[in-house]
């Protein structure tokens, strides 16, 4: 999900990544033993035949084993990072033929939806019937260097082979047998994990699925119940009070149950799921079974409430019992229509047969020999219905329907409506940023767009600051552009410098301690050591010339081009600002593009750099200023990428001095050589030289400046002789012509800097309560 690859010690990323889950298991040859909870029989690593260069992890646990010690295992060992999503793939364990245009469409989807989201895919982990055509989609990945994980979890029993799996560490070569035993079936290869639950039995389906069921549930850990769910979210957002602004390992994870064709188990599974805890369901029409069940039930049911609904317009009081009968009518009704479905799943008849009289007599055998432990699927299939049916959601996957759907957006369109309707006492904004959040993890900004807000109030009344820090910290250039175009105040997302500070910590191993002076000490440790000592951190920090000469700032900013021009913001005095606002870091007058264009640049964050860079006041400078870091970057880390983002941005500077040249050529000469207090009192000269900007300073406008100084400021227009004969006759020097701007405007230059320095010693000692330089 998100930002370039570390290049360096003091400009990597990542480096945080690490997460603090307390599991004492390192490898075989250390010693360290698995967690008592966890109830690990063995452990070890599957290569397989077919797959040669893929290396699956797996562990044998017991069915009484902790499954809050597992997901942590999962989460801190396994993979390393806590997921945004779990898809939990569920169905048909026999051999299923997805027509070609269903199987277009779903293979589409899934693989869009665990590349965007970064989503765990958790299946059976079997190679036959839905589990071997996911395994063989996620085979498919085109992105290597993002390998999807994808988690089997199985019963022990039933793996073929499962004796060559009782090892201790030890890489196991697994082979297919050579013939079907019934009641077991070989492992999928292309799963990443394997987690085998050992129940006891040998040969009998569905004794991982209880194990599952709690597994994933606490996995998500309540997402979709108020009270956890708004405390996950307050905890994921509160960044400014920690160094990092990545979620905690323990935070809940949104999980989605996907449902392709399936019989009586998956009926079973899918009634634990939505109604025992709370996760939404996603069914594929059309693939048979368990998901046209649900589908037609679904569809019956919605259409009775329909005319219910439509008679009780017509009355105001309707009595109690009224109601309970009518529900009891319309469960009657609907066992009778789904008759057919629910012989289906029960395994009575095939589901191509239409043979009346077989179907009766297969049914009354079937009767006679059935477990009186079977539970009744259409009360679990009403169950799910009449008391969850926002968590139901029906994909259209019939070979008549023309539009092929886009199954990714259903999934994730699931998670948001389980969400908005899940606790209604939040309102519509609550709601809305909490579903703007889920975007942000599964970093689809279409998602954000196109489904969440859409109507452009919204936007304003939307607190965005901790969900503008959190794109920040990952990289999601798109969200930032989103919240910027929606006028998003950076003013009120940087309330003090903190916040700024916070995101250099994310990428230093050795964070300074910036709990004083904060942004000085960015300036004086960071900034100024990588742009040379000639960039004056105290000028870059004043803000005393807006204060004490306004009116010669507007001078200033008239007297370039309007490519070059900075906007006009207010500004606060000190009077505005409180005691408080001083000592907790308040920086009301600082430019907030600026600072985020450097850390961006110092972070390596190209994408961003370009952002705020098209947003900085003064854009050569800040062009140039990239330039020099890149070109350091490429120099000390030998990558010949950053040489490219280097002429990249020398190349924009260029083009913008050539524009400005073209439009006012005197002021553009001077503007070379004017110092620029908020970029450290540099010129625009100054900063060609250092990162030996060759294209910039070969330019026309950098030319005619050379050769003025080189002719002492003399107008190239007075004749050679002249000039030769003043060389001789001093006094005659005083006749020549002179290029009086510039002579005007560099003396007063050093004028200023001479009156500056003086003012800064001045104030400094005779009060600490002017505001010079930013206190923090």
């Amino acid at each position: 999900m998100m930002a370039a690859a570390p290049r360096s010690n003091v400009y990597s990323e990542n480096i945080n990544k690490r997460l603090s889950v307390t599991i004492p298991i390192l490898d075989v040859q250390s010693g360290n033993k698995f967690p008592e909870p966890m109830c690990v029989k063995s452990h070890g690593t599957i290569t397989f035949p077919d797959n040669k260069s893929h290396q699956a992890k797996f562990i044998r646990i017991l069915k009484t084993a902790s499954v809050t010690h597992v997901k942590e295992y999962l989460i801190g060992e396994w993979s390393g990072e806590r997921p945004s999503l779990v898809i939990s793939i569920t169905g048909g364990a026999k051999e299923y033929n997805m027509k070609p245009r269903l199987l277009r469409a779903f293979r589409r989807g899934l693989l869009k939806v665990a590349r965007t989201t970064g989503a765990w895919i958790i299946t059976g982990g079997m190679n036959r019937g839905i589990m071997k055509l996911v395994g063989e989609i996620i085979q498919t990945n085109p992105d290597r260097s993002r390998p999807i994980h994808l988690i089997g979890i199985a019963t022990w029993g039933c793996v073929s082979n499962f004796q060559k799996l009782d090892v201790q560490g030890s890489i196991v070569h697994y082979t297919k047998p050579s013939g079907e035993t019934k009641g077991q079936a070989p492992l999928e290869p292309n799963h990443t994990k394997f987690i085998f639950v050992d129940d006891g039995t040998e040969r009998k389906f569905g004794g991982e699925i209880a194990f599952r069921a709690e597994l994933e549930q606490a996995i998500s850990g309540g997402f979709f119940a108020s009270k956890t769910r708004t405390n996950s979210i307050n905890r994921n957002i509160s960044i400014s009070e920690t160094s990092s602004l990545r979620p905690e390992p323990s935070d809940p994870v949104p999980v989605v149950l996907l449902v392709v064709e399936g019989g009586p188990n998956t009926v079973r599974t899918v009634h634990e799921a939505v109604v025992q805890n709370n996760i939404p369901a996603v069914f594929l029409e059309g693939t048979g079974r368990c998901c046209d069940l649900f589908s037609k039930a679904f569809q019956l049911y919605e259409e009775n409430c329909q005319k219910f609904e439509h008679m009780d317009k017509k009355q105001k009081h309707i009595d109690q019992n009224i109601l309970l009968q009518r529900n009891k009518e319309l469960k009657n009704k609907l066992r009778e229509q789904l008759k057919e479905e629910l012989r289906r799943i029960s395994g009575a008849i095939d589901a191509s047969s239409s043979n009346t009289d077989k179907i009766l007599r297969k049914t009354a055998t079937t009767d006679k020999t059935k477990s009186v432990d079977e539970p009744d699927y259409f009360e679990l299939v009403y169950e799910c219905i009449h008391t969850h049916k926002t968590f139901l959601n029906i994909i259209s996957l019939n070979a008549r329907n023309p539009i092929e759907p886009d199954i990714d957006l259903v999934i994730l369109q699931a998670l948001l409506n389980a969400t908005s309707r899940s606790d209604n006492s939040k309102t519509n904004i609550q709601q809305k940023r909490e579903q703007l959040h889920l975007a942000l993890e599964w970093n689809r900004v279409d998602i954000a767009k196109n489904y969440i807000i859409k109507n452009v109030r919204d936007w304003e009344n939307i607190d965005l600051r901790q969900l503008f820090l959190l794109a920040l910290e990952r990289n999601q250039i798109e969200f930032i552009k989103l919240f910027l175009d929606h006028d998003c105040s950076l003013t009120n997302i940087f309330r003090n410098s903190y916040e700024l500070a916070n995101l250099y910590m994310v990428h230093k191993k050795e964070p300074y301690n910036y709990t004083r002076n904060s942004l000085l000490s960015i300036y004086t440790k960071i900034i100024q050591p990588l742009i040379g000592d000639f960039f004056d951190v105290t000028a870059a920090l004043s803000m005393k010339d807006l204060q004490t000469n306004p009116e010669s700032i507007h001078k200033n900013n008239h007297a370039t081009c309007t490519c070059c021009r900075p906007k006009q913001h207010h500004t606060f005095s000190m009077s505005d600002r409180s005691d408080s606002e001083r000592l907790d870091g308040s920086i009301s007058l600082m430019d907030i593009d600026k600072e985020l264009f450097l850390w961006s640049v110092i972070a390596d964050r190209r994408d961003l750099a370009l952002l705020f860079w098209s947003r900085a006041k003064n854009k050569i400078s800040a062009a140039l200023i990239a330039t020099l870091l890149y070109k350091k970057h490429a120099r000390n880390e030998k990558d010949s990428s950053y040489k490219k983002s280097a002429d990249e941005f020398e190349n924009l500077a260029v083009q913008i001095l050539d524009k400005f040249y073209q439009a006012d050529s005197q002021t553009c000469t001077k503007a070379i050589i004017r110092r620029i207090p908020a970029w450290g009192n540099v010129t625009w000269l100054d900063l060609a030289i250092a990162a030996d900007a060759k294209q910039f300073i070969a330019r026309r406008a950098v030319q005619d400046l050379l050769n003025n100084i080189w002719f002492g400021y003399i107008d190239q227009r007075t004749s050679h002789k002249k000039i030769i004969f003043s060389t001789l006759m001093i006094w005659y020097s005083g006749f020549l012509l002179y290029n009086k701007e510039l002579v005007q405007s560099i003396d007063k230059a050093v004028f200023l800097d001479e009156q500056t320095k003086k003012l800064n010693s001045t104030e400094n000692q005779t009060s600490d309560n002017k505001w010079i330089v930013y206190k923090y």
